[in-house]
């Protein structure tokens, strides 16, 4: 596996958040459109041009239920990937466990890590990139032995 890789793999948690903030927006707009006052007969039941009583309220909510299952699915998987990628970036020695956490899971950028960990920002990215080859080393070490494991050879 190469370091691209191995980053692609730390990047899945910023997309699943991203993913999330965007399902949560469609959410948001569905309610805005499902609550959205309308002149409404005397009864209080919405109609439409046509005299009969509006979908548009059933409609929304039947949508916002899909998005929030949509929602959940998401979230699941999220929690799932960002323990694994967590557990695995505590393998690291403090100095790149430190940087990496920041970098890949709290979304933090070159500036922001190296005024909390008092580096330049040069200095980050080189302790993020011996972090990212530690964990590609790591990542193929612990494949290698599944793989071993797996195929029935035990070193």
């Amino acid at each position: 596996m190469s370091i691209t890789n191995v980053e692609t793999w730390l990047l899945q948690v910023k997309k699943l958040d991203e993913l999330i903030s965007a399902k949560t927006a469609e959410r948001d707009r569905l309610m805005d459109i499902a609550t959205d006052i309308s002149p409404r007969p005397m009864d209080g039941m919405p109609f439409d041009n046509t005299g009969t009583v509006s979908q548009r309220i059933p409609n929304a909510v039947i949508k916002i239920i899909a998005v929030e299952e949509e929602i959940n699915k998401v979230v699941e998987q999220y929690i799932s990937i960002r323990t694994q990628i967590v557990k695995f970036l505590e393998l690291l020695p403090d100095k790149e466990y430190g940087v990496l956490h920041r970098y890949y899971i709290q979304f933090k950028t070159y500036e922001e890590i190296a005024k909390d960990m008092g580096y330049c920002t040069t200095q980050i990215w080189r302790i993020k990139k011996d972090g990212l080859k530690i964990l590609k080393n790591l990542k193929d070490a612990i494949e290698c032995n599944v793989k071993s494991v797996y195929n029935g050879i035990v070193e």
